[in-house]
């Protein structure tokens, strides 16, 4: 009888840790007045200059191309409760005289850190 609170409280930690991992998309592109390098050069500036928490790593380019650049922050330190990193994957597609710019956020804090991306962006770009 005591093994069952035991599994439950496994599968718990299990589920919780399977939806804190899951993609998170997040809200509608949103469009700068930059050519599509500009806006990538600046992501991976800002990431390379910044991380999710203290206990992570300045974000580090995983993959890039002429449209999109994915950055990955990884949790610092010998003995980390769970696997943890932030993953960020930049597209941006150009449209006239504007660039749409769309985030898909995974990981740790995901969905904050891909909004301070974003804000910068527009401290940077006029947004359209």
């Amino acid at each position: 009888m005591t093994k069952l609170p035991v599994r439950i409280a496994l599968i718990a930690f299990l589920v919780a840790l399977v939806a804190a991992c899951a993609p998170t998309v997040e809200r509608p592109a949103v469009e700068y007045q930059a050519a599509p390098a500009a806006l990538l050069a600046e992501i991976v500036d800002y990431g390379r200059n910044n991380q999710p928490t203290t206990s992570m790593t300045p974000f580090r380019v995983e993959n890039e191309s002429s449209t999109s650049v994915v950055l990955l922050s990884e949790v610092t330190g010998v003995f980390p409760i769970a696997p943890r990193y932030t993953r960020l994957t930049f597209s941006v597609v150009q449209r006239g005289d504007v660039s749409s710019v769309s985030v898909i956020a995974t990981g740790h804090n995901a969905t904050d850190i891909a909004e301070r991306f974003l804000l910068h962006l527009a401290s940077v770009f006029p947004r359209r």
